[in-house]
């Protein structure tokens, strides 16, 4: 179904409640709904009774429109990956630090639950005056980012990168740096948390 650049997100709402019923009809049963984060899409959201608002409490999932009420079925809500990626990359250079759930420190087996952004910033200045650099794709923009910058998703990919986890890997085993780097691999960190 195509929409309009610009449609709120009550008509959405009719919208997606409208396909998921045709969907089920044929036999096609929708699990989640997934979408960017423009503007229309979190007021579609609301309409449905979705919430993930820092002074509201979570709730991702709703009475399935096509279920007769009341039932357990639910359909869920999702973000789209990029979004997720480009909004944790986001918190973290905002933030400077991240606190892993404890379920997370111990799956990784990891030796702290913080995360912090100053071990990324060591692998860029360590490859700064490098011919070969470690983490090619890491650059300072990467970390400091401009407006327009914070939306492009290669960018945030290139700060959960392999070569940076193996670059923190490198300062670690090789230049002395504390093992709580081992934390700050950022591939490990992401692959937990997205």
């Amino acid at each position: 179904h195509f929409t309009s650049s610009s449609i709120d997100g009550a008509s959405l709402h009719g919208l997606v409640t409208e396909i998921v019923r045709r969907c089920h009809v044929i036999g096609l049963y929708v699990k989640a709904v997934t979408s960017d984060m423009g503007s229309s899409n979190p007021a579609m959201w609301r309409c449905f009774g979705v919430s993930a608002g820092r002074l509201t409490p979570v709730s991702s999932s709703v009475q399935h429109p096509a279920e007769p009420a009341p039932t357990e079925s639910r359909i869920h809500f999702l973000a789209d990956v990029p979004h997720l990626i480009k909004n944790l990359r986001s918190a973290f250079v905002k933030h400077k630090k991240l606190l892993l759930p404890t379920s997370i420190v111990s799956m990784n087996d990891l030796p702290s639950a913080v995360v912090d952004i100053g071990h990324v910033m060591d692998v860029l200045t360590f490859q700064q005056d490098k011919t070969l650099k470690l983490a090619p794709k890491l650059t300072a923009s990467v970390l400091e980012p401009s407006h327009f910058q914070k939306m492009n998703v290669g960018l945030a990919m290139n700060l959960f990168s392999r070569s940076v986890s193996a670059a923190l890997r490198f300062l670690i085993e090789r230049e002395e740096r504390p093992v709580c780097y081992k934390t700050c691999m950022a591939y490990r960190c992401l692959q937990s948390l997205v």
